[in-house]
């Protein structure tokens, strides 16, 4: 038996103890993007990742994220990695936001949508989307030379230990792009992104990572109106999710009351007697 909800712009309530989570942004807000690739190993157009916009209007102060680095991962290579710097430190109590994606063409496509679902996304309890659970994204926050905390999707980037309070987790816009959302206690100056692909790659396969830009909000101006959002859930030990449990959630935020995320228990199988 499933169980499906729709649920329209407010109001959350599932068995799966599903959890939607904002972040809020601002209309005509001022951003701090990071504008150095300090290092970088088996990348393609790195300088993308810190490009400005065209300066058309209205400016974009995140830079050009129509643009990406690729952290190739394929047979020649199956790890790389891109660290961005920021002119200055990002000040303690932000979150900064990278937009990554996933070419259509890789081997682990829905790897992001996979790892927006936060716990259950690692934990092998969603049986569709199919991804590669040896395909990890590692992600190293600097102040300067210094290590201040590493997070990695192995284990749905767990902070548990860090001092402090730190957060990585992935998020969706409202048009259903993808993001790192970073959150620290501390000042920091560098974001360092490693994308590993399994051991041994097959020919002609790849598990690459594009990453279009980092970036935090300078301004606090304007009303609150939600851009970001993710999910996590419970509760599932004896459900078979034959296909992700939310789907759609960047509906969730799009202005548009027409359209609408669905949040479903999954299918509870019986076991037959004779």
């Amino acid at each position: 038996m499933e169980k499906r909800l729709q649920h329209k712009k407010w109001g959350i309530t599932s068995i799966l103890s599903l959890l939607m989570v904002f972040s809020f942004g601002y209309a005509q807000a001022q951003y701090t993007k990071a504008n150095t690739v300090a290092a970088e190993t088996n990348v393609s157009l790195s300088a993308n990742a810190v490009d400005a916009t065209t300066p058309l209007p209205p400016t974009d102060t995140r830079g050009d994220l129509t643009t990406f680095a690729t952290l190739n991962a394929t047979t020649a290579s199956t790890s790389s990695s891109i660290d961005l710097q920021f002119a200055t430190n990002v000040p303690a109590n932000k979150t900064t936001f990278v937009r990554i994606s996933i070419d259509p063409t890789s081997t682990n496509s829905n790897f992001l949508q996979a790892l927006v679902a936060g716990t259950l996304g690692v934990s092998g309890e969603i049986i569709a989307p199919v991804i590669d659970l040896d395909h990890i994204l590692s992600i190293e926050i600097l102040n300067g030379t210094t290590s201040l905390f590493l997070g990695s999707s192995s284990d749905n980037f767990n902070l548990a230990s860090i001092t402090g309070n730190k957060n990585i987790e992935v998020v969706q816009d409202s048009e259903g792009n993808y993001y790192l959302a970073i959150y620290s206690d501390v000042q920091f100056s560098n974001i360092v992104i490693t994308n590993n692909g399994p051991a041994t790659i097959v020919s002609g396969n790849n598990f690459n990572l594009n990453v279009h830009g980092a970036f935090y909000r300078d301004n606090t101006a304007n009303c609150n109106t939600p851009v970001y959002t993710s999910w996590d859930g419970s509760g599932l030990a004896s459900v078979s999710l034959l296909t992700s449990p939310a789907e759609n959630i960047s509906n969730f935020i799009d202005g548009d009351l027409s359209t609408f995320s669905n949040l479903t228990t999954g299918t509870v199988g019986v076991a037959a007697t004779t």
